[in-house]
């Protein structure tokens, strides 16, 4: 059974709550394919392995988090030619949700690592584009930073690099997933004992010395499956579709 794909993107807009903040790409419908919707395929990054994964499900509709534009765009050259011409034949919808999907309290890439890292009492942290993108809380019991390493590193499949400078147990942890280094200094000041993200920038590592601070980096594409897994659940809950979470393996 099919539905109007423009309800599952108003839907999603709200759900979402889009319109908090600004972000560097447009959010929602970046590539206008079929209006009815059967199938949904999501997946991290808007690449040709994901939109030929998606055709070979037979998907409708692309839900991602990095989307193709994240700036103006003024030809159609490059890389973009052929993700563009791929998803026009076959009439694929392309939507992308990125600081939106980065920041809900519910479904978003650090609401859910805080809870498979075991971190409660949760408040936002670490505003970016007007609004706050990350989160920081206690981890409920405290651990041994290695500890927390290994937790991480099942989450995510693989070890996360590590500089380990601060307090031992860990209490506190400020979680920003994906490219979130730049507010470790933020986070540092926020009294927490980790810093959880996604790269490891080599200016980190001595930041980390420097502030006593100790941080897990556990790849940008690892540490942001987890908003759009949780819409592959989700949409078929609200909407009679069938819904997939397609892996793209990236280790960086």
């Amino acid at each position: 059974m099919a539905v109007r794909r423009d309800d599952v993107l108003a839907y999603l807009h709200d759900f979402l709550d889009v319109g908090t903040g600004t972000d560097y790409g447009p959010n929602g419908l970046q590539v206008e394919g079929r209006p009815e919707v059967a199938r949904i395929a999501l997946g991290v990054t808007a690449s040709l392995e994901l939109f030929r994964a998606a055709a070979a499900m037979d998907a409708d509709l692309i839900v991602c988090h990095h989307g193709l534009f994240f700036s103006a765009v003024d030809r159609i050259t490059g890389l973009l030619a052929p993700r563009l011409g791929f998803l026009l034949e076959r009439g694929l919808s392309l939507a992308a949700y990125h600081l939106p999907l980065d920041r809900h309290p519910e479904v978003g890439n650090n609401a859910v690592l805080c809870r498979h890292l075991g971190i409660t009492a949760t408040r936002p942290f670490g505003v970016v584009r007007g609004a706050p993108i990350g989160l920081i809380g206690e981890l409920d019991p405290p651990a041994a930073c290695a500890d927390v390493a290994a937790r991480l590193a099942r989450v995510c499949g693989q070890p996360p690099r590590e500089a380990r400078f601060g307090r031992e147990p860990v209490r506190r942890v400020a979680v920003v997933t994906g490219g979130g280094a730049d507010l470790l200094e933020e986070a540092a000041r926020a009294g927490a004992d980790l810093f959880v993200t996604g790269e490891a920038p080599e200016r980190a590592h001595e930041q980390c010395r420097e502030l006593g601070v100790s941080a897990l980096f556990g790849g940008h594409y690892a540490t942001e499956r987890f908003g759009v897994q949780a819409l592959a659940e989700l949409l078929p809950q609200r909407f009679a579709v069938e819904a997939r979470f397609l892996d793209v393996p990236n280790p960086f």
